[in-house]
């Protein structure tokens, strides 16, 4: 398998908005050494997967956000992308239900995925961001409070760099961080409901009884702007 190129430093374009909004680079760089240097446990994803979700979607590009929690906490699975994993590892359950509603989707209508990378996605323009770029092993939410202004500033770039982009925002969690900058409607657009975990009652929608994949294409071609490619290709 080609190795992965190396994203534990953010990619210019993201570092250069971020810095015009107050943040330090040293700073970022001194907080990652310190996550991967001192942690009682193991943390995830590598380091070298830190910021992939930047390189893999320049400013410039994004259309989309997916705003997640933080990565998954066990070995394997986290790759630096929210919600995803890497090809060889099992489909979480947070990832089927995504799957389930985007093949329920009369609008999509794609194939059910055969694995739990969501590069493609990427690429293509949909930043897949975590509120938390890392977790220790085994504890969710346990870097929550370390990554909290520099997500704040990442929305804060988005909203105010960015033409048009549709936020999907799934979950208390997410809907908190996003309303906290807040986003502005116009220009852009956010689309909230449950976590797609979440099959209980809830104050926002159910995930599955929503369609926010072809409600975000809706809205990127009111903008004449390209829809996203929901579909992803069998192998990288």
């Amino acid at each position: 398998m080609t190795a992965r190129p190396d994203a534990s430093e953010l990619p210019e374009d993201w570092a250069s908005a971020l810095a015009k909004r107050g943040l330090d680079r040293e700073a970022v760089v001194a907080l990652v050494a310190d996550t991967y240097g001192h942690s009682p446990a193991a943390v995830h994803p590598d380091r070298s997967d830190v910021f992939r979700a930047f390189h893999l979607t320049r400013l410039k590009d994004v259309r989309v956000a997916i705003l997640g929690q933080d990565p998954y906490p066990h070995p394997g699975q986290a790759n630096g992308l929210a919600f995803s994993v890497p090809e060889d590892e099992p489909t979480p359950r947070s990832l089927r239900a995504i799957y389930t509603n985007l093949r329920d989707d009369p609008a999509n209508q794609i194939a059910q995925p055969l694995h739990g990378d969501l590069s493609a996605w990427a690429k293509n323009g949909v930043l897949l961001l975590n509120t938390a770029l890392t977790v220790q092993d085994g504890h969710p939410g346990s870097h929550a409070r370390r990554w909290e202004h520099f997500t704040d500033l990442v929305l804060r770039v988005l909203n105010e760099d960015c033409g048009h982009v549709a936020f999907l925002l799934w979950g208390s969690k997410a809907i908190r961080k996003a309303t906290s900058i807040p986003i502005d409607e116009p220009p852009h657009t956010v689309i909230r409901s449950a976590h797609p975990a979440v099959w209980g009652k809830t104050k926002e929608r159910r995930f599955m009884d929503c369609h926010p994949f072809s409600e975000a294409n809706d809205f990127l071609r009111t903008h004449r702007l390209p829809p996203v490619a929901w579909d992803l290709p069998t192998a990288k």
